[in-house]
């Protein structure tokens, strides 16, 4: 019976977060055909291969990893839930700020969270940049936009 694995060190997770948006738009990629599953396949190998070689860590399984991108993207989530619903509670007082604006997959996750546009909704312009998983550079490049959408300043 193996041990239970260790937890990722920071400097994995940093590793393993430049790898993946090395790679996102592939791993990204939403379509399900037998040629983008074996894509992503692939690229999980070689980012698994990346990220064993290049490190001083101990080595980790395409399993391993996965998972853990997986649970950081759940947990990213979570917290912009979190903040949004900080941003429409009543009842005053300050809001919480639970989301750390630098960390990198945000790239990733905003763009996911945000994809609906709806012309007809009154927060429509709020939202109008991040209407495609394609407008992830628009959002980088945009950090008052950015802020909207987090904060809902």
């Amino acid at each position: 019976m193996e041990s239970k694995r260790r937890n990722f060190s920071k400097e994995e997770k940093e590793k393993l977060t430049s790898l993946i948006i090395k790679y996102k738009d592939i791993l990204e990629n939403k379509k399900t055909d037998s040629v983008s599953a074996g894509d992503k396949e692939k690229c999980w190998k070689t980012l698994t291969e990346e990220f064993n070689c290049s490190s001083g860590f101990p080595p980790r399984t395409t399993t391993q990893l996965k998972a853990f991108y997986k649970n950081a993207k759940s947990e990213l989530r979570k917290k912009i839930a979190a903040n949004r619903a900080s941003v429409f509670r009543t009842g005053g007082g300050q809001q919480q700020n639970v989301l750390d604006e630098s960390d990198p997959l945000l790239s990733i996750v905003v763009p996911q969270t945000f994809a609906v546009n709806n012309p007809f909704d009154s927060s429509h312009d709020l939202f109008a940049v991040a209407a495609s998983p394609d407008d992830a550079n628009v959002i980088e490049e945009q950090p008052q936009v950015m802020k909207k959408i987090l904060h809902g300043n």
